[in-house]
């Protein structure tokens, strides 16, 4: 399967040169710390995903990319969020110094604000004038970044609320921080091209199981770091290779019942979770 990147790459740089130039005024330099981190060389993955799944399920890439680009914006917020001194405290991302590291604390705590209401400007506005797409899409996305997803497996992460110091506590947060995007992406791309209720729901569990598989993997190759949240905290790599493969088998399984061709998308996520997504 081709990349769409450069298709993602002309919309977001469109966009941003007509909303930049619309807010510039009010604040070039949240404009500029909004663009350091947006086009700091990502390999836009969860964006590319859903345009693949959207070609996939039988429709059309250009439907799909400005719900893509929603998406790759909520992933940089966070990404944003996830480096300041509060959260993870990190100094370099993508081999570039963090935001706050550039713009200071305040600047891309608003950076990462201004991300994230943008992702929603992008799908109301590019979809203002089909209503059957824009609300499911808008109920997709804020489902999966928010306390029911991305943000809920953040908190859960940094042992904020309730943790569950056990393997469904470890696998709990990889379902809210890493899976629930991935899985927004097909959901939202079997919204767009109008698959069935039944296939809608399968295209989400589908890309739950394929974001879940990723953080597992991701936990096999940090073994050493030993993190609360790995599930070798609790399972042994054995254990935990097996699940991967039950994992990849219920996958393999889910997307026979999707439209045909969907298979590729398997090949799609294998070869980019070897990238390191």
């Amino acid at each position: 399967m081709i990349s769409a990147s450069e298709d993602i790459e002309t919309f977001l740089r469109q966009h941003f040169a007509k909303r930049g130039g619309e807010t510039r005024s009010l604040s070039p330099q949240l404009v500029e710390a909004m663009a350091y981190s947006l086009f700091s060389g990502g390999k836009r993955f969860r964006p590319n995903l859903c345009l693949q799944a959207a070609m996939a399920f039988g429709g059309q890439a250009q439907e799909a990319i400005p719900y893509a680009a929603a998406i790759e914006l909520i992933h940089t917020y966070s990404l944003i969020h996830d480096d300041l001194p509060s959260m993870d405290n990190d100094d370099i991302r993508r081999g570039k110094p963090t935001n706050h590291k550039i713009f200071g604390e305040a600047l891309a705590l608003l950076a990462g604000d201004a991300l994230l209401t943008e992702a929603f400007y992008i799908i109301a506005q590019s979809y203002s004038s089909r209503a059957q797409l824009s609300g499911p899409l808008v109920l997709c996305l804020s489902s999966a970044a928010g306390m029911s997803g991305m943000v809920g497996g953040q908190a859960m992460d940094m042992s904020l609320g309730a943790p569950l110091h056990s393997i469904e506590g470890a696998l709990l947060t990889h379902r809210g921080k890493t899976a629930a995007l991935i899985a927004a992406a097909l959901e939202g791309a079997a919204v767009i091209t109008q698959l069935n209720t039944s296939q809608i729901e399968v295209a989400r569990c589908l890309g739950e199981s394929l974001g879940i598989a990723f953080q597992v993997r991701d936990d096999l190759l940090d073994r050493e770091m030993g993190s609360a949240n790995s599930v070798l905290s609790y399972w042994s790599e054995g254990e935990t290779n097996a699940y991967l493969d039950d994992l990849l088998k219920d996958a393999q399984e889910m997307v026979q019942t999707l439209p045909p061709g969907s298979e590729e998308l398997l090949t799609f996520f294998s070869y980019n979770r070897e990238r390191q997504i």
